[in-house]
């Protein structure tokens, strides 16, 4: 069974080369990240406010903004190219992140703000992703 499996080389094609296994490499490291910031954001949202309504209000406009971004933004994000649109909403990850590490006493409304820009960013970016390795798939195909 598995030489035939190891027979049909178009399943492994992606794997053949170097540079697409450091790819496929570094956006299961970038999943994995988003995944621990979609769990470590509420929790430094609380460490500053101390209140559990607004982590929980937080956690909500995250989801809210990954909602929002998957049904209308991703449609709106093909006319980029993906790799400059990644590096855009990396750059605005971090910098909304930067501000959550800054502000100290503020209303929740900028919690809730930067919660829902980081959950858009995050959608957009896997989004970008996949239609960048949907891409290179095809040329390596042919």
């Amino acid at each position: 069974m598995s030489a035939y499996l190891f027979a049909q080389k178009s399943i492994f094609l992606p794997f053949d080369q170097r540079n697409l296994r450091v790819l496929y490499f570094s956006r299961a490291v970038s999943l994995f990240g988003s995944t621990l910031s979609r769990f470590a954001i509420p929790l430094l949202i609380y460490k500053k406010t101390g209140n559990g309504q607004i982590m929980a209000a937080s956690a909500f406009f995250m989801l809210l903004g990954t909602v929002i971004s998957g049904f209308f933004l991703s449609h709106m994000s093909d006319g980029y190219q993906p790799k400059n649109l990644m590096i855009r909403l990396e750059a605005i990850s971090a910098i909304s992140i930067l501000i959550l590490l800054l502000l100290h006493n503020t209303t929740p409304h900028i919690y809730y703000l930067v919660s829902m820009i980081l959950g858009a960013c995050q959608t957009l970016f896997l989004t970008s992703t996949s239609k960048l390795l949907s891409l290179i798939e095809m040329i390596t195909k042919t």
